[in-house]
């Protein structure tokens, strides 16, 4: 197919480049739910934002029988994670 190796090549590209932004950012936990209207709701509520899809990440936390589903929207954010947490006194 023409242009295969052009697709292929902007594919890898934009990997590279999500790779590289996850590396030097963290994922802020922002939003959780167990109703996927409010799920889809707030995911558009992100983009009308301004906050890139590729930025965004969504966790199907599967449930069974017993427990339901939750949802859970992630946000990159750029720059070092969060530090360690406070260690007891010595």
């Amino acid at each position: 197919m023409p242009g295969q190796r052009k697709r292929k090549a902007q594919k890898r590209r934009e990997a590279d480049a999500l790779s590289a932004r996850v590396a030097a950012g963290h994922w802020e936990r922002r939003f959780e739910t167990q109703d996927h209207d409010e799920l889809r709701a707030y995911v558009a509520e992100l983009a009308r934002s301004g906050v890139r899809p590729d930025d965004t990440r969504i966790d199907m936390l599967c449930g069974r029988l017993v427990q339901p589903t939750w949802y859970v929207v992630s946000v990159l954010v750029p720059g070092p994670g969060p530090g360690p947490g406070p260690g007891p006194d010595c």
